[in-house]
């Protein structure tokens, strides 16, 4: 007759899941292949989490526990939320199945609430409504996400073509010739010829965020212009 079931617990299973993810993507998680992970029946599972819903709420706040290494300790909300941002993006990079999770219903595990929390922290203080603190820290986590995906976008359509952006473009280059040989367009003209060819991702993110706090942080010397009355 078998033995009993191995003990496990929660982190265990939530751990075996995120490697799971990590593998094969969302699609490819499922009680079943969690269990495999670890050696027991998928219906032992049940006994630690309800759903497999739950089970990916509890993946959610796993991985954004994986914090990047510390840095200086930051000063003003602007680098406060730039460091949100930075960890934000640490995350979605590391576990690519993350990504399309996070700006939908919100987990309540720890590590989202601490996020939470530390990036509200940051704007307190502004003369702000919450609605507008809220606007501020939603603003800047839309952007890293909608960043992440687009350079995921890219990682991905290198692995579905089996060419490098650059093979890419060499193969695209008659197709560019003869667009831009219409001569109506001009913005892509100058596009192709004149941007960079292969910018530096974490030189793009950091400069394309600090146009996002620009325009936050006038929005906030104007509301509290308007509070003010001058």
């Amino acid at each position: 007759m078998p033995g009993p079931s191995p003990s496990l617990t929660v982190a265990q299973i939530v751990d075996a899941a995120v490697r799971v993810a990590d593998e094969g993507g969302l699609d490819a998680l499922s009680m079943r292949k969690v269990g495999s992970e670890l050696g027991v029946a998928a219906m032992a599972l049940y006994r630690y989490v309800r759903t497999k819903d739950e089970l990916i709420d509890a993946m959610i706040d796993r991985v954004l526990g994986d914090d990047p290494a510390e840095g200086p300790v930051v000063c003003g909300w602007q680098a406060a939320l730039a460091d949100e941002a930075a960890r934000l993006r640490h995350a979605a990079l590391s576990h690519p199945w993350v990504v399309g999770l996070l700006l939908g219903r919100p987990s309540f595990g720890l590590n989202f609430l601490r996020h939470v929390e530390r990036a509200m922290a940051s704007v307190d203080g502004l003369g702000l409504t919450i609605d507008h603190m809220v606007d501020l820290t939603d603003t800047v986590r839309a952007f890293t996400v909608g960043f992440v995906q687009a350079e995921l976008a890219e990682v991905e359509a290198q692995r579905r073509t089996g060419q490098t952006e650059a093979e890419w473009r060499q193969s695209v280059s008659p197709i560019v010739r003869a667009v831009l040989a219409t001569g109506e367009f001009p913005y892509v003209e100058r596009i192709v010829i004149e941007a960079e060819d292969f910018p530096d991702s974490e030189i793009t993110f950091q400069r394309r965020l600090g146009y996002i706090l620009d325009g936050l942080a006038a929005s906030v010397r104007t509301t509290v212009k308007r509070s003010a009355g001058t």
